[in-house]
């Protein structure tokens, strides 16, 4: 299943909801996040750009404001590209395989081992992107996707959606940036670059558990690499 598509189908659902509250419609709507902790994170990040009052949280401002608008441009990204959780789990992929010179040495000097996508690339049957694709399309269908997606869109109960929970979701998108930013600046930029940082939120479950593991096993071959990725994809 494309989750993208159903992303994108909640989005819009959002801003029908909002559109007809502002029009006074009340009822009761299925709603994927928390309402009450929805309009926290909002009312935290508006709390936050009240320093634009104060000249010396200018910076702070500055940062929010960037970040507000980055979420703008992840959301158009997000609707101009077919599957755009898929695109950003290739990149990471990519990211993590992105060493030419040692892949040249690794696929010469190993002939043999246990990795299935690795011996398919040593004999010329796969290359890198092919493996990119191959694993980032088996995670981009996978129930973490799903379930992080659900997470953040929607629980069914009665509520009132409001400007300030859609905000909270701003709030939520930006700090899974910024941990991004830190766990894996490198990987950050690229996001960055493509305008899609503030849309880590819905793929952190699967790339920070890779990274992780990745971390944890310093200075790893390819293959090595090649094998934690298809760990979690059961190949």
């Amino acid at each position: 299943m494309d989750y993208s598509y159903f992303l994108r189908q909640h989005m819009q659902a959002e801003r029908k909801m909002a559109l007809s509250l502002d029009k006074g419609v009340e009822g009761i709507y299925e709603k994927a996040i928390d309402t009450t902790e929805a309009i926290y994170d909002g009312f935290e990040r508006l709390s936050w750009r009240t320093s634009c009052f104060i000249d010396k949280y200018e910076d702070v401002c500055q940062e929010i404001k960037i970040e507000d608008e980055r979420y703008f441009y992840g959301i158009l990204e997000l609707f101009g590209k077919r599957d755009i959780l898929l695109h950003m789990l290739i990149l990471y992929i990519e990211f993590v395989l992105d060493d030419e010179d040692r892949t040249q040495r690794e696929a010469k000097s190993r002939t043999r081992g246990t990795s299935r996508l690795f011996a398919a690339f040593t004999s010329g049957v796969l290359t890198k992107k092919a493996i990119a694709y191959t694993i980032g399309k088996s995670l981009s269908g996978s129930p973490e996707i799903l379930a992080s997606i659900r997470k953040q869109t929607y629980k069914k109960g009665p509520w009132a959606l409001t400007g300030v929970a859609l905000y909270g979701q701003v709030q939520r998108a930006a700090m899974a940036a910024r941990k991004l930013r830190t766990l894996e600046p490198r990987y950050y930029n690229i996001l960055y670059n493509n305008r899609i940082e503030m849309l880590y939120i819905y793929v952190d479950p699967i790339i920070t558990a890779l990274i992780m593991k990745l971390k944890s096993k310093h200075n790893a071959t390819l293959e090595e690499k090649i094998e934690i990725l298809e760990g979690v994809i059961d190949l």
